[in-house]
């Protein structure tokens, strides 16, 4: 089963005096594989998305521009948005793992 269109949102804010993409990687969740986290800088349905990334365990810019701040008390901000696949069967109980967002140069 996947998420569908019901999608996780990450705000990522810049209060920085240049533009900024992030590098997302991470590791699996539990023993559901790291692969099955898709992203997207815009709304998506999982099972037909043709502009996700795949989650993986190397750092890959998620190509979202969100601009240098142009008033000193208002980050810029934009989305990334999540969806995740679980596999049948997956075992009931709680599942973790990490995701990790590194700002560089868009």
């Amino acid at each position: 089963a996947n998420t569908g269109t019901r999608l996780a949102t990450t705000t990522v804010s810049n209060t920085g005096n240049s533009p900024i993409d992030v590098a997302l990687s991470g590791t699996g969740v539990g023993t559901i594989a790291v692969g099955n986290q898709h992203y997207a800088t815009s709304t998506f349905n999982y099972a037909a998305c043709s502009v996700c990334g795949f989650l993986s365990g190397a750092a890959t810019h998620a190509g979202l521009s969100v601009p240098k701040v142009t008033a000193s008390t208002t980050p810029s901000t934009s989305n990334i948005y999540w969806g995740i696949a679980i596999p049948i069967p997956t075992a009931s109980g709680i599942q973790s793992g990490t995701n990790y967002f590194e700002a560089g140069a868009p």
